[in-house]
């Protein structure tokens, strides 16, 4: 549940003002317990958010924090995936265009690297799900955006307990925007409509239907 609760915080996202709450309330803790792992672990995932949102400083902060705690914990896949996620941040806002393509490419690997050391791990396969669905279409990953999300149901099933609505709702969402990147309206609608009916109520909905050309 620890696992599927983190990727709903990420998902979720916070207002900028309590998010850089949190982020002081963390530098300060760190100051204290340097090599706090959980800290630590929060903190990247911050800085993360941050850089998807276009902060580039952010993106260079989160690659420290992954970065140490990969040295700190070398075999932890949910670090080394969010790692990855960020080198593909650090390939965006990359200059040149050999360096972008290496550094998404190396991201790329990272992430695939996680899944196939732990393919049952939730948060894995939600941060290649995420990032795969983000990235250019020229990198040919609308596919794993797919398949992971697809995998990700299928260990609801086992597990639905793990999954709660809020992650459920993101999962939908995510294939919902992937076959609708696809050409596949049928299967898009089906999965946005998905999100409708779980939560009618929920701020993703709004969302949902643009994407489903309705109107409020």
């Amino acid at each position: 549940m620890k696992t599927a609760v983190f990727v709903v915080i990420f998902m979720l996202g916070m207002g900028n003002t309590a998010l850089a709450s949190e982020m002081g309330k963390l530098e300060e803790l760190l100051k204290k317990e340097p090599e706090n792992v959980k800290i630590l672990l929060k903190l990247g995932i911050d800085y993360h958010h941050k850089g998807v949102e276009g902060d580039e400083k952010a993106v260079k902060e989160a690659e420290k924090v992954f970065k140490k705690v990969l040295w700190l914990e070398p075999d932890n896949v949910e670090v080394l995936a969010w790692y990855g996620s960020t080198l593909t941040l650090k390939g965006r806002d990359a200059w040149f265009p050999i360096s972008k393509l290496r550094y998404v490419n190396q991201g790329i690997e990272k992430m695939n690297e996680a899944v196939k050391i732990a393919p049952d791990n939730i948060t894995v396969r939600m941060i290649r799900a995420n990032n795969s669905l983000g990235l250019p279409d020229f990198f040919d990953r609308l596919k794993f955006a797919i398949t992971d999300s697809e995998y990700l149901l299928k260990l609801k099933k086992k597990s639905p307990k793990a999954f709660p609505d809020e992650l459920l709702l993101q999962i939908y969402l995510n294939l919902g925007r992937a076959y609708q990147k696809k050409g596949e309206t049928e299967k898009a609608k089906k999965y946005l409509n998905k999100v409708i009916k779980l939560a009618p109520e929920s701020r993703k909905v709004k969302e949902v239907k643009k994407l489903l050309g309705q109107t409020e």
